[in-house]
């Protein structure tokens, strides 16, 4: 009774797992332009600044958008800044601040190189696996289905949106550029 119990449960979370990756893929920008026509497997992306920060900090793993990054830079230089004011000088005070607004963007640039080093650690370990599953006989996409069932964050989570955008009808080439991309690792 147990193991059915658990077994459903597994199986409820998985599904939804399943619903959060296709709505994400069905949001991405890449998404919307193959769906309008206008991505095609040969186009570069030649982002602007606000772009590239987007990249930067989807390539980071946290799931934060510009706008929190710098909600929380103001709230962490106002804390930083209360005590200062009242008791210090204004350059202290200032000084204060902008430690606190470094704060947050510091974070998301610590959490990016922690996610580049654990996915290129990562990659060699996925190379093996998916050039034994295409020996064993698998197709390219059933190996990167297995590849992402069987492999730990980060690299199953690229692997399984990868897949649930091919799942969408996004060709193959251009759903792996667009990994390739979004990780920032250039062996994708």
């Amino acid at each position: 009774m147990f193991s059915s119990s658990r077994k459903r449960i597994d199986e409820r979370v998985s599904e939804q797992q399943r619903k959060l990756v296709r709505e994400q893929v069905s949001k991405s920008r890449l998404f919307k332009e193959w769906k309008a026509g206008g991505a095609s497997s040969g186009e570069e992306f030649n982002p602007n600044f606000q772009q590239k920060l987007e990249l930067y900090l989807e390539q980071s793993g946290l799931r934060l958008t510009i706008a929190d990054v710098c909600r929380r830079s103001v709230l962490f230089a106002t804390v930083a800044g209360v005590l200062p004011a009242l008791y210090c000088h204004y350059s202290i005070t200032f000084g204060a601040m902008l430690a606190g607004a470094v704060i947050p963007w510091v974070h998301v640039v610590v959490a990016h190189r922690k996610r580049m080093r654990k996915l290129s650690e990562q990659l060699p370990e996925v190379f093996d696996f998916m050039r034994r599953s295409v020996q064993a006989g698998q197709t390219i996409q059933n190996a990167l289905q297995i590849v992402a069932k069987q492999t730990s964050s980060p690299v199953s989570d690229e692997l399984t949106y990868c897949c649930e955008q091919q799942n969408l009808g996004l060709p193959y080439e251009l759903t792996l550029r667009d990994m390739a991309q979004r990780t920032g690792v250039v062996e994708f």
